[in-house]
């Protein structure tokens, strides 16, 4: 999971799944996570565990929830500064 800030009230959630063609597994602490945080929440979703989860999130909650396309992935690997995006990145100010 990536968060990117978007403004003090919206983050940017990219769930990139490690092996996306496994069958999907529960992370509820994850979904738990997404679906109590105070903010509006825009989910990216590449893989079927990303998949799983975002609708276990959307059953709680409204979020804004689309399929990652290789070139805004890329584009965010850029941003970030990794080449793949495993682990938590969270910035109150934005700066990565």
């Amino acid at each position: 999971m990536t968060i990117l800030p978007i403004n003090t009230t919206m983050k940017f959630i990219l769930l990139e799944d490690r092996k996306p063609h496994q069958n999907p597994r529960n992370d509820n602490a994850l979904i738990d996570y997404l679906a109590k945080n105070n903010s509006s929440l825009i989910i990216g979703k590449r893989g079927n565990c990303a998949e799983w989860i975002t609708v276990k999130v959307a059953e709680q909650r409204n979020v804004r929830i689309f399929p990652v396309p290789d070139s805004l992935y890329n584009h965010i690997q850029d941003i970030v500064g990794t080449t793949k995006l495993y682990s938590v990145v969270e910035s109150k100010k934005g700066e990565l």
